[in-house]
């Protein structure tokens, strides 16, 4: 699913009015706004996460660089991040061409 990432937002827009913003587009699984833990405001960015890439593409295309609370806002899509409890693959034999494999 694909997820966008929203800059540039006013420390006064919430969840509602970002979902609120970006629900003409299509479907929305859900909408976070990233806040900071000690003062609960804020920090100014949030993601968006659509339920079909076409509709995410949409979004993009049309609210980069738009108004929204007052301030224009850069819209992106997000990176994907490994989840920390998952290992990194890991090489296969072949990595090492001249290294001989020891099978016990």
């Amino acid at each position: 699913m694909p997820i966008e990432l929203i800059a540039g937002l006013s420390f006064d827009t919430n969840e509602k009015v970002l979902r609120d913003a970006f629900l003409p587009y299509g479907e929305i699984l859900e909408v976070r706004v990233i806040v900071n833990r000690a003062s609960g405001l804020s920090k100014g960015f949030g993601f968006v996460q659509f339920a079909s890439e076409s509709d995410a593409v949409n979004a993009l295309k049309e609210m980069d660089g738009r108004s929204l609370d007052g301030r224009n806002i850069r819209v992106n899509f997000a990176n994907t991040r490994a989840r920390p409890n998952s290992a990194p693959p890991r090489p296969s034999p072949s990595f090492w061409p001249n290294k001989p494999i020891n099978i016990d």
